[in-house]
């Protein structure tokens, strides 16, 4: 089983399509929504569990939602993403063939652009954030996100420190791992290389 930990600020009209896609890209999941404080209230559904806060920002969302997670595999979602069917178990399948690893992470789709991540280099992640906020991970290896702008990038780079954890490593899949349309293209994303669509970076 993996649980799936999505904050919610808002978003609430995107839930029904996301949560079809991840029946599609995982077999067994468990579906956490932490309503971030929504104007609009996300309505109580029997496709996940809902967990209500004040609003304090994704980051901290988050360590809600995984503190309700009952699986030790824990993949954060957003709201307007969605999966590629099967990706779920491919990632999961990926993480526990991979010695050493408590991070599996894939490619993705940002508006009309491509992202090739590449496999698992700390001392490129030290420049840029080269694992994406959605990515699979060990709950017993996690730590907590801090309300900051790079919340998730943070926490990959104490989570797989070398120096502190001799031996941890994060498994790449070469392939899509999710999507979205229509967002405005964030800071905390890697370095494009290139100009046209279906970008390849880091290759």
């Amino acid at each position: 089983m993996i649980s799936l930990v999505i904050p919610c600020y808002n978003d609430a009209h995107n839930l029904p399509k996301l949560v079809q896609s991840i029946r599609t890209a995982c077999s067994f999941p468990e579906i956490i929504v932490v309503d971030d404080g929504s104007q609009c209230p996300v309505p109580p559904s029997r496709d996940y569990k809902l967990v209500r806060q004040a609003n304090q920002g994704p980051g901290i969302a988050r360590n809600t939602g995984v503190a309700h997670a009952t699986s030790d595999l824990v993949f954060f979602c957003d709201c307007d993403i969605q999966l590629a069917p099967g990706i779920l178990d491919k990632l999961q399948n990926r993480l526990e063939s991979t010695p050493g690893a408590v991070l599996a992470f894939g490619d993705f789709i940002w508006d009309r652009t491509k992202f090739v991540l590449g496999p698992y280099d700390y001392g490129r992640m030290l420049i840029e954030p080269t694992i994406s906020a959605m990515s699979l991970v060990r709950k017993s290896a996690l730590l907590p996100f801090r309300d900051m702008k790079y919340e998730d990038w943070d926490c990959w780079l104490r989570m797989l420190n070398p120096e502190k954890y001799s031996g941890r490593t994060a498994a790449y899949l070469p392939e899509i791992v999710f999507a979205t349309k229509g967002r405005r293209r964030s800071k905390n994303l890697p370095k494009v290389h290139g100009t046209s669509e279906g970008v390849i970076i880091n290759g």
